[in-house]
């Protein structure tokens, strides 16, 4: 019986602390995405609008010149270009 109790109480506590680490996952995954995260998402969207925006030079000098953006940031920058003057763009890159 006592073996029972001492194991019910174990995993109460087991239970108990998962509970509290999920919690303090979830408040440092918010801390996280209210600070760095959405601002570079806020940046991103003002790069993309102004280049959508952009001729056809502005948007060369707009991709050739970003820093820090990901690939996937990038690949979505292409989706706004002009698809015949890729070559333009290969040459500025180079």
């Amino acid at each position: 019986m006592y073996r029972v109790i001492n194991m019910y109480f174990y995993l109460s506590l087991f239970k108990l602390g998962i509970k509290i680490y999920k919690t303090l996952i979830l408040i440092l995954l918010n801390i996280i995405m209210r600070s760095g995260m959405m601002e570079q998402i806020q940046n991103f969207q003002e790069v993309k609008q102004r280049f959508i925006n952009a001729d056809l030079q502005g948007k060369i000098e707009i991709y050739t010149s970003t820093n820090g953006l990901t690939v996937d940031q990038f690949k979505e920058l292409l989706r706004h270009f002009p698809i015949q003057h890729l070559d333009k763009l290969e040459k500025a890159m180079a």
